[in-house]
């Protein structure tokens, strides 16, 4: 693997100057809307075996992390996806402050930020003050029922006691997302979301086409019960997608490399796509991806704190607020219920149109509505660094298995640049929209406004 003297790494941090200029927007309509990227930021139950004084050390421990990622994302106008579990919701409301607590008041801030504030929930119930057993994962509907229950009410207490019980909206449209882990029976967990009428779920049951695409579904849509990846207009919830908990490797984030390098190519990978769509006319979809947090990585000593800071100005630097020579802008900060509201006008527009459907049960490209090249080459690459070619060009330093590549693109117009520093004297160029490939001069490879991947050979 050859060094990359060139490249503006982790170690440095971000380039002085963003990769896009940031223009107002212009009037009228423009191609796809925005990415949305959404923090999906929710509490888990505790350890319910944990005495009454330690269920209250976390609880305020969980705050102070909490006010950390808020200080944070303010910073970037960056809202909360925030769904909790009932442990921690029930002593908002327990909490002898009442609405002057510091639990009361930490909602009150994220509502403030992103009109969100979900139901989230495992296996747990209430069976009296800060006592909430599992059923495990073996929980039959009446026991998922239960725990839905006992979550929502909570959620629905703690509410009314930080808004001193006037919401400044109902409490269904306040508190219309769930997260949950039971039932695990998909037909059961429909029928739940009929029952509460709660219309956005997270991308559960997605797990299936990451793992044969790479990369997570970038479309809401209404799942058919039964199968996540089958669009149905007639279903109830809407699912929307992101990854788990940011700058976590594989073997503690549940098999998810959400680790900072790969997270970055992730995001990267969306765009190309996104952009495609948006140059070539195709017809207007939703597009969303985000990411996750959890008060209890959110520690000081915690992996993920790093990883936040960087991957929120990241973003920020290149994508956030960013506008296309199309007029389209590139990317917005969304909680769930942005992303559902901005799908159901979607709906309204294309009315019986699934939005995204894959019946396949396996990898099948004439079904993957997706940039085929974009999958295939990108997929084992991870984000190296950002790299200032000049020239108005684009580009990212990448890297697999010892492999180095550049992917690069103009907005506009046509040039080449030299990789030979980066790359040596023979690379491989596919573009990645159209699939072809060449084996240009490393010292002059043309780069045109299709996404280009560039591969040291």
């Amino acid at each position: 693997m050859r060094s990359l003297p060139l490249l503006l790494s982790l170690a440095l941090g971000p380039p002085a100057v963003a990769q896009f200029d940031r223009p107002s927007p212009p009037g009228g309509p423009t191609g796809q809307g925005p990415i949305h990227m959404v923090f999906d930021y929710h509490v888990d139950p505790w350890d319910n075996d944990l005495s009454p004084a330690e269920k209250w050390s976390t609880y305020h421990a969980w705050i102070d992390n909490t006010e950390w990622v808020l200080d944070l994302t303010e910073s970037y106008g960056v809202p909360l996806g925030f769904n909790a579990s009932g442990p921690f919701l029930e002593m908002v409301s327990l909490d002898p402050a009442g609405g002057g607590g510091r639990g009361a008041a930490l909602l009150r801030r994220i509502y403030a930020g992103g009109r969100q504030l979900g139901s989230h929930c495992h296996t747990e119930r209430k069976e009296g003050p800060l006592d909430w057993p599992p059923y495990g994962f073996g929980a039959d509907l009446a026991e998922s029922r239960r725990t839905w229950q006992d979550a929502i009410d909570a959620l629905h207490a703690a509410i009314l006691t930080a808004f001193a019980g006037a919401p400044p909206e109902p409490l269904s449209v306040i508190a219309d997302l769930k997260e949950y882990h039971v039932p695990t029976d998909d037909f059961r967990a429909h029928k739940l979301f009929r029952e509460f009428d709660m219309r956005t779920r997270a991308g559960k049951g997605q797990g299936e086409f990451l793992n044969w695409y790479g990369h997570h579904v970038w479309w809401p849509h209404r799942p058919t019960p039964g199968d996540a990846l089958v669009g149905d207009p007639t279903a109830f919830p809407t699912a929307v997608a992101g990854g788990r908990v940011i700058g976590l490797a594989p073997d503690e984030n549940m098999g998810q490399d959400m680790t900072i390098p790969n997270a970055k190519r992730l995001f990267l990978q969306l765009y190309v796509n996104w952009r495609w769509a948006d140059r070539s006319g195709r017809e207007e979809a939703v597009w969303n991806w985000g990411f996750a947090c959890k008060p209890n990585y959110a520690d000081p000593s915690d992996a993920s704190r790093p990883a936040l800071e960087e991957f929120l100005a990241w973003l920020d630097l290149h994508f956030a607020d960013a506008v296309e020579p199309t007029g389209s802008a590139v990317m917005t900060w969304s909680t769930h219920r942005d992303v559902v509201e901005a799908f159901e006008a979607w709906e309204l527009r294309h009315p019986a149109d699934a939005a995204f459907s894959h019946p396949a049960t396996g990898v099948d490209w004439s079904q993957y509505p997706f940039l085929r090249p974009v999958a295939e080459e990108l997929v084992a690459f991870s984000w190296a660094a950002d790299l200032d070619l000049g020239g108005g060009v684009t580009a990212f330093g990448l890297e697999r298995a010892g492999t180095d590549a550049v992917l690069c693109w103009r907005a506009e117009g046509a040039s080449t640049v030299d990789v030979s520093g980066l790359l040596g004297p023979s690379v491989r160029a596919v573009d990645l929209e159209s699939g072809s490939e060449s084996d240009p001069d490393p010292g002059a490879v043309p780069v045109g406004t299709a996404a280009l991947l560039v591969i040291e050979d």
